[in-house]
């Protein structure tokens, strides 16, 4: 999260907001219309310090979620990592605690 709170913004895809997917697939669109996810705080923790080290900044904030049915998940990319996907407000009402990278 770049926010805390959190707000609609944070829940917000890279499609809903416009970005343009380099080297787009069927299964890559998908995804960038989610927002990506980590199993635990540790390893959101991780990727967020591996992405600094490389100048990108995915935020100071890590947000705990906690999804019922209404929310899409799926195991993307690698065992730690998810995509999620619902309405931004759907996900920030899913929001039980917030922590700092």
């Amino acid at each position: 999260m770049r926010s805390n709170p959190p707000t609609l913004l944070d829940f917000t895809s890279n499609a809903a907001l416009g970005r343009v997917l380099r080297n787009p697939t069927p299964e890559l669109l998908d995804r960038w219309a989610g927002l990506s996810a980590y199993d635990t705080q540790e390893s959101a923790r991780r990727q967020a310090h591996w992405a600094a080290g490389r100048g990108r900044s995915l935020g100071g904030f890590i947000a705990v979620l906690e999804v019922g049915s209404e929310i899409r998940t799926e195991q993307t990319f690698e065992a730690v990592h998810y995509t999620i996907w619902g309405e931004p407000a759907a996900l920030l009402a899913c929001v039980v605690h917030i922590v700092a990278v």
